[in-house]
């Protein structure tokens, strides 16, 4: 166990040991302030993306679509970087990156419909629906707060500590599917309370 948390800790991967309680008002200020000096990746067929407090580059997660529209069954999700920090270049994720921090799994809906079944490796719990929206444009479903939405950000703020790094929170932004509105949820570790949703 000690010689996973040191892998862990040399290679930045964060770990969700505690966070600090704050309302989700001044949660949704902070990474506002964090993320507005950040800029938001724009990628063709972009579901989502995801950033973190330590700097501007980003984890795009971009559908892949064949020549006739339809996701392409072997590799639907592309994952790879966008070094904003250097020179905004794409850069593929390492081994360790893909398989215990910000790679996906996914398998084909059972329903016939091309349509897949997403886990984030870092939330396994959590599943989105990779579809099509209304204007055929490739998007990523999930729950938030009990409601379907379009998932739109990932967003990791964690505290660079002498040892390990320390995620304090996860916030999940996303679009209600019917309101079109902006939903947030957080995700804390186990023995944090979450605040209200919204």
């Amino acid at each position: 166990m000690i010689r996973l948390l040191l892998v862990l800790t040399i290679l930045h991967i964060p770990l969700l040991l505690f966070s600090q309680k704050k309302s989700l008002a001044e949660l949704n200020k902070e990474v506002d302030r964090i993320v507005s000096r950040f800029p938001v990746p724009k990628e063709k067929h972009q579901l989502f993306y995801l950033q973190r407090n330590k700097n501007s580059n980003a984890v795009v997660y971009q559908a892949n679509l064949l020549a006739n529209g339809k996701f392409d069954p072997k590799n639907p999700v592309s994952v790879y970087w966008l070094r904003f920090n250097e020179d905004s270049s794409k850069k593929e994720l390492n081994w360790i990156q893909r398989w215990l921090a910000y790679g996906i799994d996914f398998r084909p809906a059972t329903d016939g419909s091309g349509n897949f079944i997403l886990s984030p490796v870092a939330l396994k719990h959590r599943k989105i629906l990779l579809s099509f929206d209304e204007k055929s444009q490739p998007v990523a479903i999930m729950k938030m707060n009990g409601k379907n939405s379009y998932l739109k950000r990932i967003f990791a703020q964690a505290e660079e500590t002498s040892w390990l790094p320390t995620v304090k929170y996860v916030q999940l932004k996303g679009e209600d599917l019917i309101s079109h509105e902006n939903k947030f949820e957080y995700i804390f570790p186990k023995d944090n309370k979450v605040p209200e949703s919204q």
